[in-house]
């Protein structure tokens, strides 16, 4: 005697086929779309390119961003040697940013040329990771009496 085929038999098997490819379809979408936070080229300015020592680095930043991201920003100072500073989480909101950041200049900076340096780094999407390296700003700083490495000098400094 033949017997009738029972659908609930195959409903496990069916549920468990679905639930596989939908998960196989969202992490192949994580691994191949990942969006850029970032639009348009950032941009950076100094304010002052010559600094006496405590005085803050104050650096002008245009950027756009397409949508909210946290990010964790790493930044160094550098003349050959690298000077890292603590890293910062921040969280910043959708659109475009006129910002002027400022920055301490740590008093164990021996004078001469450097070059500051940033790197901001997000999650894109759960498995993709970006990092966008803002253009490096260059400046010198002055040792205490106020004198200032030769413009030769600071034209040696090139990263």
């Amino acid at each position: 005697m033949k017997k009738n085929p029972n659908y609930l038999d195959v409903l496990p098997t069916a549920i468990a086929l679905v639930v596989v490819w939908t998960i196989i379809g969202v992490v192949l979408y994580w691994l191949t779309y990942a969006p850029a936070a970032f639009s348009g080229v950032v941009q950076n300015a100094t304010i002052d390119d010559v600094l006496a020592p405590g005085q803050p680095l104050l650096v002008q930043r245009k950027f756009c961003l397409g949508y909210d991201v946290t990010m964790r920003v790493h930044r160094a100072f550098q003349d050959g040697v690298v000077f890292g500073l603590p890293d910062v989480v921040t969280t910043m909101q959708k659109g475009c940013h006129d910002m002027t950041v400022e920055i301490d200049v740590p008093h164990s900076l021996p004078a001469g040329a450097y070059v500051y340096r940033v790197a901001v780094e997000y999650d894109a999407t759960p498995l993709r990771r970006h990092v966008v390296q803002f253009p490096d700003v260059h400046f010198v700083l002055a040792d205490q009496s106020g004198h200032a490495p030769d413009k030769a000098t600071r034209l040696t400094l090139s990263y």
